[in-house]
């Protein structure tokens, strides 16, 4: 008897539209895989769509325990040479003879150390400074901080001279006291020798990589009297320090 003849081809079909159903669900599952790896790895802040500004004034961290969220809000007022008055981004470019001051808030209380390294390579402390805050870094949250003072007998402006390059920033925010800053020694002048600059670089190393959430700045604010171009700048983060670097171009 002669054995029953059998047709494969409907059986082949069927596998291979099987394995295809395979295939397409196991790429569907990793790029939902790689999907949910990178909104991990983001701020809360940029996979909600919110922005540094709520941020910065809303309380407590992005998930429920978490620490609270640490954020500076600062503007930058300038004085051109013709003695108008506004407010601009530190993508300003910024010429010999203009005159700055900056405007500093917190979204708590807490501790801020500014210091400034200039094209002359100098370290100089900006804050604590004598002359605010009866020397003291220790900050209310949402009340303002000016360098220098706008008001009173030591009120002025930061002028640039005749040396450009770069001028750079270099702001720490905490809920405590950075023992490393607090012990860090300056001259009558506020100026930072070597070691003390070493201190500061070194700080600002240990935030790498966790520098902030996010940097957000707006087009407009309600600004000062006479600021035409209004700006400000906000920084957030949940790292336990605020480390935030502004570095300013002074152009011929």
């Amino acid at each position: 008897m002669k054995p029953r003849s059998m047709s494969y081809r409907p059986i082949l079909l069927g596998l291979a539209l099987f394995a295809g159903v395979l295939l397409l669900a196991a790429q569907w599952t990793g790029a939902a895989e790689k999907k949910a790896g990178e909104a991990k790895g983001k701020p809360a802040a940029a996979a909600s769509g919110q922005q540094a500004k709520d941020l910065y004034y809303e309380s407590g961290g992005s998930q429920p325990g978490a620490p609270p969220r640490i954020g500076l809000r600062y503007k930058i007022i300038l004085k051109d040479l013709d003695g108008d008055i506004r407010t601009v981004t530190d993508r300003f470019k910024f010429s010999t003879g203009d005159s700055i001051r900056f405007v500093f808030e917190s979204n708590i209380d807490g501790y801020l150390y500014i210091y400034h390294k200039g094209a002359s390579s100098k370290g100089v402390q900006l804050f604590p400074d004598p002359r605010i805050n009866e020397g003291r870094n220790k900050i209310k949250k949402y009340t303002e901080v000016t360098i220098p003072p706008r008001v009173g007998q030591d009120k002025g402006w930061f002028k640039f001279d005749k040396k450009t390059g770069k001028e750079e920033l270099y702001i720490f925010l905490a809920p405590k006291p950075i023992d490393s800053l607090n012990t860090l020694r300056t001259d009558e002048n506020s100026n930072v020798d070597d070691n003390g600059w070493q201190t500061v670089t070194s700080e600002t190393k240990k935030g790498e990589g966790g520098k902030r959430d996010l940097y957000f700045e707006s087009e407009s604010f309600e600004g000062e009297e006479n600021h035409q171009e209004p700006s400000v700048g906000y920084v957030v983060t949940q790292s336990p320090i605020l480390i935030h670097q502004i570095e300013l171009k002074h152009v011929p």
